[in-house]
């Protein structure tokens, strides 16, 4: 009966309690959301497992930033080491062809060194400049040369334009009289010269085995040039031009004495010998013998400007190698000239290459690669003028100061195609040919010269002259 008596009512703290329950149960399963939402945005943010915020089993915040700083290091050298590749590769094939054309073009073009020089050093500066000024201007590209950059001081660019138009012009006048063989094999010297400076100046240590590398190219090198030296390969005897502004070229293909003496003339015509078809047949072989004949007709001496006596009306003279007369003692000596001059044109080439990798590093890292090469192109060209003067007695035949204008003026009529020399060892006769032959060592040229400046950013001056 008490029992039944008794209010069975929920006592009130229940109700308290349930709410409480509830609100406990809310903020667990807010705080529990918060920590999903936290590992779901760290793991989108990084691989990286970030743990509870509530101290259980933490992982070290900065550990954290390290390894994501890592892994970027990583992908970030990983991405430059393509490039590298890409460049040596690109730079060993294009440099092949720049070489190759190298020569081709100085063919046609061996009476004008000088012109070559200036006309390799101006191709760059309108090339460039009609890239920097536009992007430089309205920052296009990606902003690819800021404001920093194209306000930056210029007297770096002076010291590589200095040593680049150096360089050039001793490689340019090499290229003329040396064998295209020579041009490839000589300027590996830059090999150990550049690890000679680059441990000079910026302090680089080498392997064994690269110091080997190093000692066989000086071999190498060595080897070429000993019979240069030696004078080994001369021959005997030479066919030498009594007359050599007519017949240079007519005595200088003969490699026998029968030949060589097989060219005469009388009185009243000219008699060639058993090559007298085959100059006919050469391009200009004509105008050799109406030329000939011609001062015959005008009753003039075709021998006059020589004190030599020729009774026998003979063109030629057979002469051996020792004497003063042989053009071939003299050839193979001013082929050992260049080559050293070859040789020591990798100094200012390598102090060039160096420079500019130094000036590539750092906070100047993002110096564009046509901005840096049309700046040192100006320079460059501008040089180029008071080094003609000295660089023209050193041509063959040499061009004094007073003749060098005039030279440059037919060099680039030559360039055209224009033939101005008819006379001589050496006369115009494939300018119809330096059209073709300079205009594709100027396109690989530009090319390769813009490939250098990417391999110094990537790579090094020593990774450059492997390539």
């Amino acid at each position: 009966m008490i029992a039944d008596n008794l209010e069975l009512e929920p006592p009130q703290h229940d109700e308290v309690t349930s709410m409480n329950d509830f609100k406990g149960h809310s903020d667990i399963h807010n705080r529990r959301s918060d920590w999903k939402e936290e590992i779901d945005s760290s793991e989108l943010a990084s691989p990286l497992w970030v743990s509870p915020p509530d101290g259980e089993d933490k992982v070290d915040s900065q550990d954290g930033l390290d390894a994501i700083g890592s892994n970027s290091d990583f992908e970030r050298n990983k991405h430059q080491e393509t490039k590298l590749l890409i460049t040596f590769i690109l730079i060993v094939v294009i440099g092949t062809a720049n070489k190759i054309f190298q020569k081709l073009q100085a063919i046609p073009m061996y009476n004008y060194p000088n012109t070559l020089n200036l006309l390799i050093n101006f191709v760059y500066v309108p090339l460039c400049f009609a890239y920097i000024l536009p992007v430089s201007r309205y920052g296009l590209l990606n902003n690819a040369i800021p404001a920093e950059v194209t306000t930056m001081s210029k007297s770096p660019f002076v010291i590589m334009g200095l040593l680049d138009c150096i360089t050039c012009m001793l490689l340019t006048f090499a290229s003329v009289y040396l064998p295209g063989s020579l041009l490839i094999l000589l300027p590996q010297a830059a090999i150990p010269i550049s690890m000679a400076f680059s441990k000079k100046i910026k302090g680089e240590s080498y392997k064994f085995s690269q110091y080997f590398g190093a000692v066989v190219v000086i071999l190498g090198i060595l080897v070429v040039l000993e019979p240069l030296i030696t004078s080994r390969h001369v021959p005997d005897y030479t066919c030498k031009a009594i007359n050599e502004e007519e017949f240079c070229v007519l005595c200088g293909d003969e490699t026998t004495e029968e030949g060589c003496l097989s060219h005469r003339t009388n009185s009243n015509f000219v008699v060639f010998g058993a090559a007298s078809a085959v100059v006919r047949s050469m391009e200009g072989g004509d105008d050799v013998i109406n030329s000939l004949h011609s001062s015959l007709t005008r009753g003039t001496d075709p021998f006059e400007s020589t004190a030599t006596e020729n009774t026998d009306g003979a063109l030629c003279r057979w002469v051996s190698s020792g004497s003063e007369a042989s053009s071939s003692s003299e050839s193979t000596t001013a082929v050992l000239l260049w080559s050293l001059v070859t040789i020591a044109a990798c100094i200012p080439m390598t102090l060039s290459s160096i420079y500019k990798e130094m000036a590539l590093s750092g906070d100047t890292n993002a110096i564009d690669p046509i901005f840096l090469n049309g700046w040192v192109a100006l320079f460059q060209f501008i040089f180029s003028f008071p080094l003609a003067l000295p660089a023209g007695m050193t041509s063959d035949p040499p061009v004094t100061p007073v003749e060098l204008p005039r030279n440059i003026w037919d060099g680039v009529k030559c360039y055209l195609g224009i033939s101005t020399i008819e006379t001589g060892c050496h006369p115009d006769d494939q300018c119809h040919e330096s059209p073709f032959y300079v205009n594709m060592f100027l396109a690989f040229n530009v090319c390769f010269n813009i490939l250098i400046v990417y391999l110094l950013k990537f790579g090094s001056a020593n990774v450059l002259f492997m390539a």
